[in-house]
């Protein structure tokens, strides 16, 4: 059998425990890895949620990652939504050749500019995480293990938002 492709929009479940389940959405892309935002929004794993339902909670964790987690089913795709205009995915720094030429990306790597002092200072360089991390930090957030300040750079952030720094298209 052939795995349906992943699609931004797609919300998936999370187990988080055997009495919990989170919820997660596909929300941008960056060559071959996702943006997965996770919601606040849990359940029993036995409940029918609606996909529409869980993308009106709010983002609690916005991270980087491929798709190994979805290709193995681990996290369940359980219908799609549109990815509601409230996820600001992230801009970040990027150096160029040399270390003095410094520009901004926007998540996707498809739009750039040059970065001020200021903005050098303020974001961060694009980092990839494990879907292992993205499961530490989520059972974290909902209070099943201890927060990490690892885990710090998974919060939104609208200081570092891409439409902070591109206009909209």
């Amino acid at each position: 059998m052939r795995r349906a492709k992943i699609q931004v929009g797609d919300v998936f479940q999370v187990p988080l425990n055997e009495q919990l389940t989170a919820y997660g959405q596909v929300v941008g892309t960056y060559l071959t890895a996702y943006y997965f935002a996770f919601f606040e929004s849990t359940s029993a794993p036995e409940d029918v949620v609606l996909p529409e339902a869980v993308v009106k909670s709010e983002v609690t964790l916005l991270g980087l990652s491929l798709d190994a987690a979805l290709f193995h089913e681990r996290w369940r795709i359980i219908g799609n939504a549109p990815v509601s205009p409230a996820v600001h995915l992230p801009a970040y720094k990027v150096v160029v050749g040399t270390p003095n030429n410094v520009v901004i990306e926007d998540y996707s790597a498809k739009r750039t500019r040059p970065a001020t002092q200021r903005e050098m200072e303020s974001l961060t360089h694009r980092t990839i995480v494990s879907s292992a991390v993205l499961e530490n930090a989520l059972r974290a957030t909902h209070g099943l293990e201890p927060w990490i300040e690892a885990f710090d750079h998974l919060k939104p952030n609208e200081e570092r938002a891409a439409v902070r720094f591109f206009p909209p298209e």
